[in-house]
């Protein structure tokens, strides 16, 4: 049976999104802040590294729809903001990507700079950033040294 969603449930699945990645980084030894700026919604002093980072968080729901892309897409547009943003707040600049799939129950962080989310989605200058997130890819972030990656597994009842 296919679940109906709020006509809100983009903005809220993109604050829970930014939220989560906050509250799993303050687990984790960081200083994170949400902030309102153009580019990025999290700055974060990593503690046990000594560098701030600048997070762009993209949250998706996955449903059991095969013919939906299984990509988070970053419009060329988007990466100078990023970018700008970051140099403004001195950070470096990372990408959380929250993604629910209903389908498994499960919902999954990775927060992985952007650097090597371009060398693993394999990124070609002047065009959009696919990153992707079928298994094979998700494996592949999870061996990233410097990148969090978090995996809930839940029941509805």
């Amino acid at each position: 049976m296919e679940k109906i969603r709020s006509e809100r449930h983009n903005k809220i699945s993109g604050d829970f999104g930014e939220h989560f990645v906050c509250y799993w980084l303050s687990k984790r030894n960081f200083q994170p802040v949400l902030i309102d700026y153009t580019g990025i919604d999290i700055v974060a002093y990593n503690n046990n590294l000594e560098e701030r980072w600048g997070i762009s968080v993209k949250t998706r729901t996955r449903t059991s729809d095969k013919n939906q892309q299984e990509a988070v897409t970053i419009r060329l547009r988007e990466l100078p903001l990023i970018l700008q943003a970051c140099e403004f707040f001195n950070a470096k600049p990372y990408f959380g990507i929250v993604s629910d799939g209903d389908i498994q129950n499960q919902i999954s962080i990775h927060i992985i700079s952007l650097e090597d989310m371009k060398r693993i989605n394999n990124y070609e200058v002047g065009k959009n950033l696919y990153i992707k997130l079928s298994e094979t890819y998700i494996k592949q972030y999870e061996t990233i040294k410097n990148s969090i990656n978090l995996k809930i597994i839940y029941e509805e009842k």
